[in-house]
């Protein structure tokens, strides 16, 4: 019978682990319908079995918890290598029992990723490992020197013994290996992730010189265009006072001209009426004097009404005279 059961069962009926984690009938109705948390079991060291059990119960402890905890967290991630055909019995029930006895919790850490898990490990939770060659060597040079038992019974209680001591090994091996490949693997994701990191240091470093040069040049044109401005302020302040020079001058000229036209028309109409006692006397004695010399005097009198405004016109320009 204990062939056939599993080595957590050697000792007497189950017995739960976290009690205070069970959840009631009444409150999973919280919980997701299709999940189902589980609650580990571990026999109960109150009872005494065989000899045989007790030697596999104090493997079982023996065995590190940092090692289950690497099977807990690598086991999604890197593949188990498959148990060699010259396994013995113990190390399938060991396996067994380290199977059965992962905890399942229905908290969010047990929801997190193995990666997040496994970097939780201390230092301290590392396995201790002690060396069984010296013990190894000594079973066998008994084996050579015939000292075993013939006895079937102490004959394979001697394989047992050297099996849990070899499991020990290939299981700190198995650890080891499976550490190493994690720690391949972060190490690749790391350097994945510098790359990534050294890209971008290296876009976020271009950009802030394109920056600077922008920011520069942006600086010079707005140098140049507040020195341009300047300069045209200073002409436009120059051209001002030029206009204003130029209007003030423009009025002094109109008032010069205006009072220039004043006095000319004052003197014109002087000349006028000086000029005009002057062409009446003159077109008096002209028809005298010619009816003395005997010419037609309606001939004459045409020809004088003619010639008349021409001669008043005349003298009236020549006598002008503009001061």
């Amino acid at each position: 019978l204990s062939g056939i059961l599993p080595s957590y069962l050697h000792t007497g009926p189950p017995v739960l682990l976290n009690p205070e984690r069970v959840i009631p009938y009444s409150e999973s109705e919280r919980y997701e319908r299709h999940f189902t948390p589980n609650v580990s079991l571990a026999p109960s060291f109150s009872q005494k079995g065989s000899p045989d059990d007790e030697i596999e119960d104090t493997d079982v402890k023996a065995v590190p918890s940092s090692v289950m905890s690497a099977d807990e967290c690598f086991s999604s991630e890197t593949p188990v290598r498959k148990p060699l055909p010259g396994i013995s019995k113990f190390e399938a029930d060991h396996r067994e029992t380290i199977e059965y006895d992962i905890a399942t919790d229905t908290d969010d850490s047990s929801m997190a990723s193995p990666t997040e898990s496994c970097r939780d490990t201390h230092l301290s939770d590392l396995p201790i490992y002690e060396s069984t060659l010296e013990q190894e060597m000594d079973m066998i040079r008994t084996v050579l020197e015939g000292k075993v038992d013939p006895a079937p019974e102490a004959q394979t209680r001697f394989l047992q013994d050297y099996s849990k001591m070899r499991a020990k090994t290939e299981e700190t091996v198995q650890w080891l290996l499976r550490e190493i490949g994690t720690l391949k693997n972060e190490l690749e994701a790391v350097r994945r992730q510098n790359l990534e990191l050294g890209e971008l240091v290296s876009k976020s470093e271009l950009e802030r010189r394109n920056l600077t040069l922008e920011k520069e040049y942006a600086l010079k044109e707005v140098t140049s265009q507040k020195q341009q401005s300047q300069i045209h302020n200073k002409i436009d302040m120059e051209l001002e006072k030029q206009l204003r020079s130029m209007e003030s001058l423009y009025q002094e000229a109109y008032s010069e001209n205006r009072a220039l036209r004043l006095e000319l028309a004052s003197m014109s109409e002087k000349s006028k009426s000086s000029k005009y006692s002057n062409g009446v006397g003159k077109t008096v004695k002209s028809p005298c004097l010619r009816m003395t010399l005997g010419t037609s005097p309606s001939r004459e009198a045409g020809t004088t009404s003619q010639k008349q405004p021409l001669s008043l016109e005349i003298k009236r320009e020549r006598d002008i005279t503009v001061d």
